[in-house]
């Protein structure tokens, strides 16, 4: 991805774009996309990138799988960021690994996407999470709540024990 495949002033073509490049085999272009994912000058293109790997789905698991091993934090936190926009229950390994990832942004990232997945395999990752730093015990509650169902409520009614705690989880009640 480059300035003359997907230039700012070229958003609205963006769409179209897209849908032609997912005709072609992913492994033609995954490079330029994390290069892209990597470019911290230009967020246009680091944007356009994430949206390819969206629009790739579960095609892109290989490339982002990769993304999460860089050294880069910032990397790292973008392919959360996306493994959570594609919503696919096939990202929890993903997610599961980059819970645990060095890094407090890209922990509570992976949280928040495990709850906008929604799957309760992921509550008992959460559940840990808890006892992580503050904005990623928070980030775990509310996705706790977003997943909903009588575990997460266990887990919840558990969370109101403790004051720091205990007004995200009244909110995370009202969703769960």
């Amino acid at each position: 991805l480059g300035r003359r495949v997907l230039p700012s002033w070229a958003g609205w073509h963006r769409r179209k774009i897209i849908e032609d490049l997912l005709t072609h085999p992913e492994d033609e272009f995954t490079g330029f996309l994390e290069d892209g994912i990597r470019n911290h000058e230009e967020a246009n293109i680091r944007n356009a990138a994430m949206e390819v790997y969206t629009a790739l789905g579960p095609r892109a698991f290989p490339s982002l799988s990769e993304l999460q091993k860089d050294d880069d934090s910032e990397v790292r936190l973008f392919s959360v960021n996306v493994l959570c926009e594609i919503r696919d229950a096939k990202t929890l390994p993903f997610l599961f690994a980059s819970i645990k990832d060095p890094d407090m942004n890209v922990r509570a990232a992976s949280a928040e996407a495990l709850g906008r997945i929604g799957d309760p395999r992921s509550l008992g990752m959460l559940q840990e999470a808890l006892r992580d730093d503050p904005w990623v015990a928070m980030a775990a509650i509310n996705a706790i709540g977003e997943i909903g169902g009588e575990q997460a409520l266990l887990i919840l009614y558990d969370c109101l024990k403790h004051e720091s705690s205990r007004a995200m989880a009244i909110d995370a009640l009202e969703k769960a």
